[in-house]
């Protein structure tokens, strides 16, 4: 599936309307309507979803091997199995501090989440 601001069946693109202007700037939102139409539409369907933008390359392989791993594995049902006290979603990706400020947290982009 290809978030898009047009549906089109041919190139499997399907328009997905977010809040704010169609711009760069406003990535947050366009992201945010991806997971939700995602969810919405998939959720029961798959395991494991990625987003990633046009200049992502992926080694799909790499992906399977890393999702198949032990740590993976026992870290996919919330975190039972590694000694948590508590069931977390499992993300993959890498969170950054805006600024060094801890206490504005941030997912990154740049090679999907």
């Amino acid at each position: 599936m290809v978030a898009s601001t047009k549906t089109d069946p041919n190139l499997n693109t399907v328009e997905i309307l977010h809040e704010g202007p169609e711009e760069y700037n406003n990535i947050w939102q366009k992201v945010r309507s991806i997971w939700s139409y995602v969810y919405d539409n998939y959720y029961e369907d798959f395991d494991y979803f990625h987003i990633g933008g046009d200049d992502l390359y992926l080694l799909v392989e790499n992906l399977r091997l890393y999702l198949e791993s032990d740590e993976i594995q026992a870290a996919q049902n919330g975190g039972l199995g590694l000694g948590l006290r508590s069931q977390t979603p499992l993300f993959l990706g890498r969170r950054f501090a805006e600024q060094g400020n801890m206490e504005r947290i941030f997912n990154s982009g740049g090679s999907g989440y």
